[in-house]
């Protein structure tokens, strides 16, 4: 935005260029748009399909504007996934073994989700070009390793309430216990019509005998929940970008 002061024909002063601020809140803003929008669009295409001007378009911004916050494309879909996790609200607390097993079913059941199914696409299609590509994304790692530590701090919170005894120790019932839950259902996504009733009552009965609990979940938490989303609509995301967009361009 310039303002120019004209006084008379010909004549006018020196003009004030007004810039927009663009302070850390402003850039941090611009970040979470372009994520949010690049996460819409690997939704629908994956992430062969899905090129950087394909994100341009969808988020409303320039190929220098998301270079000025991304060095390439695997970098913004790092930030993607991190911002479908984000999406679902802040870290739950648990206060109970039974807390964690409600949500490590929530998460079981909703593989069965069209919506699930469309971010594993996305998802093992990256992991298998980080994996052919032998490098390693520090972003990713830096995801990974805080959802580790989440529930590193669960499961000490639990042993120190006495809800659970863990034997094993934090390292290899920690380890175990994401092991079990990813390649669960890396075999749902592999194997539709594998039986997920069973397969949880089975999981149940693996993690409790690492942890030895206090008190076993009751029946109720044996079947499958009355819903069970624990990744966000494609819609929603774009819905987020948008509303992001319309506060970005309100401050210029």
């Amino acid at each position: 935005m310039c303002s120019v002061s004209f006084l008379g024909k010909g004549n006018f002063q020196p003009y004030d260029l007004v810039m927009p601020i663009r302070d850390a809140e402003y850039m941090q803003r611009d970040r979470r748009k372009i994520a949010a929008a690049a996460a819409e669009v690997l939704f629908e295409k994956g992430v062969s399909d899905t090129s950087i001007r394909d994100i341009c378009e969808r988020s409303g911004m320039s190929m220098g504007g998301v270079y000025v916050h991304f060095a390439s494309k695997r970098d913004i879909i790092v930030a993607a996934i991190e911002s479908i996790a984000e999406s679902g609200g802040p870290a739950p607390s648990f206060e109970t073994w039974a807390d964690l097993v409600a949500l490590l079913r929530l998460r079981h059941f909703s593989v069965q989700s069209p919506v699930a199914r469309q971010y594993a696409r996305f998802l093992f299609e990256f992991l298998g070009s980080i994996a052919t590509s032998g490098e390693e994304s520090p972003q990713l790692r830096a995801l990974r390793d805080k959802d580790a530590q989440l529930l590193s701090d669960t499961l000490l919170k639990l042993k120190e309430s006495g809800e659970i005894a863990m034997p094993l120790g934090l390292e290899a019932t920690r380890s175990a216990l994401l092991w079990i839950s990813i390649g669960r259902a890396q075999d749902f996504f592999a194997s539709p019509t594998l039986d997920i009733d069973r397969a949880w009552v089975d999981m149940v009965t693996i993690m409790e005998a690492l942890v030895r609990p206090s008190r076993s979940v009751g029946s109720d938490m044996l079947s499958p929940p009355d819903v069970a989303i624990a990744i966000p609509e494609p819609k929603k995301v774009k819905r987020a970008a948008k509303d992001r967009a319309g506060k970005s361009r309100s401050r210029r």
